[in-house]
């Protein structure tokens, strides 16, 4: 009976074994997260590979930087047991072999791993991050609409954006913008990184603000004008290619410095309708009857300043910019409102500009009632304003 028990015990300790020889000292990339019923959730989980080591240490990395965070584990049937100095807490582990490792951190974010890639590249971060900074690169193959086209501002800092430390020396600022028919109509503040780790280049880019987006790209291979690389997609790998967008951005700049008159205009049909109510009085709006009877002028002057009127009026002013692509025209207003400063930054596409006609697109707002706005679609088209002098 006592040998029946030994070989039992023995037994068990051996399926034991097993298991955790399949979890330790090997770093495991997170490839899909999803909630309790199976659907995907673009969760921050996605930017950290975990290494188990045998010494129970499992050192978290924060993909598309440097950063590292260590704490302690213990593993016990299917919970793993995690604590560091912030506290302590469980996770159920819903599957582990060689090539597969899948945790339940809560109802919402159950996430499936596989081993990190066997890849071996030379350290090119320095010369990615060189290429990316203060350019624009459109990227395929993303997770983004396929049928759109994908256009990436990668800034050189963070600029305002309010990003914890230690990770605001490790990242910089980004603008996503998807185009369709020509014209930007989705824009997307974020931030993105770069690091080089297990003999792998990767890049992260990542929402500013919720979990809209969390994604890593490991780079395969990057030239003067080509960035190749893959990353995982709901589970499934995907090729990446970031090219990037060439323009001639000083001569697009010149023919912007002056005075622009509204001369036609058409509506871009939208079957989703928004409205809401102004910053309190503070924002003015344009009526369907400005642009109707072409009342409106756009100036952009050498100090980045802008102003739009209407009869002469001024709607709005503030600070323009100039994307990098040529591309985009940067607004930002600024509204001081009961002690507070409010902030409305928009953009419009440049669809086609020379010295005597500019052509864009633009999302705005329009009064529809008293203290209302509806938000509307144009493509509209300008030409220089007649010097009265």
């Amino acid at each position: 009976m006592r040998t029946h028990i030994f070989f039992l015990i023995l037994f068990t300790l051996s399926s034991c074994r097993i298991e955790y020889d399949n979890l330790v000292n090997k770093t495991w990339l997170p490839i899909k997260v999803e909630d309790f019923d199976g659907h995907i959730n673009d969760s921050a989980l996605k930017l950290y590979a975990l290494t188990f080591t045998d010494s129970a240490c499992l050192i978290s990395r924060t993909l598309g930087t440097s950063l590292e965070r260590i704490s302690k584990y213990n593993l016990t049937n299917d919970k793993l047991e995690l604590s560091d100095e912030l506290g302590s807490g469980i996770v159920d582990i819903l599957k582990l072999t060689r090539g597969e490792l899948k945790m339940q951190f809560d109802s919402f974010n159950i996430v499936t791993y596989i081993p990190f890639p066997d890849e071996k590249y030379k350290d090119q971060t320095a010369a990615i991050n060189d290429q990316l900074a203060n350019e624009s690169w459109y990227l395929k193959g993303s997770q983004f609409d396929m049928k759109k086209e994908v256009l990436i501002e990668f800034k050189d800092s963070l600029e305002d954006r309010i990003v914890k430390p230690p990770l605001r020396k490790e990242l910089n600022a980004a603008v996503i913008h998807t185009f369709e028919n020509n014209y930007s109509d989705f824009h997307l503040r974020s931030i993105w990184g770069v690091n080089y780790f297990d003999n792998t280049n990767i890049i992260s880019l990542s929402e500013l603000e919720g979990n809209g987006l969390n994604s890593t790209i490991i780079i395969t291979e990057i030239s003067d004008s080509l960035i190749s690389g893959y990353e995982f997609i709901d589970g499934d790998k995907s090729l990446i290619q970031l090219s990037i967008a060439k323009t001639n951005f000083d001569q697009i700049n010149k023919f912007l410095l002056k005075e622009w008159v509204l001369k036609g205009f058409e509506e871009v049909k939208d079957e989703y309708g928004e409205y809401w109510s102004s910053f309190g009085g503070v924002e003015k709006g344009l009526k369907m009857d400005d642009l109707e009877n072409n009342k409106i002028s756009l100036c952009f002057n050498k100090n980045q300043l802008f102003s739009i009127k209407v009869n002469r009026d001024t709607l709005t002013h503030g600070t323009w910019r100039l994307s990098n692509s040529g591309k985009l025209i940067e607004l930002t207003s600024r509204y001081l409102e009961d002690g507070h400063n409010l902030v409305r930054n928009h953009f419009l596409t440049m669809i086609k500009i020379d010295s005597n006609q500019m052509k864009i697109f633009r999302r705005e707002n329009i009064e529809s009632s008293e203290g209302e706005f509806a938000r509307v679609k144009f493509i509209e088209n300008y030409e220089p304003a007649i010097d009265d002098n």
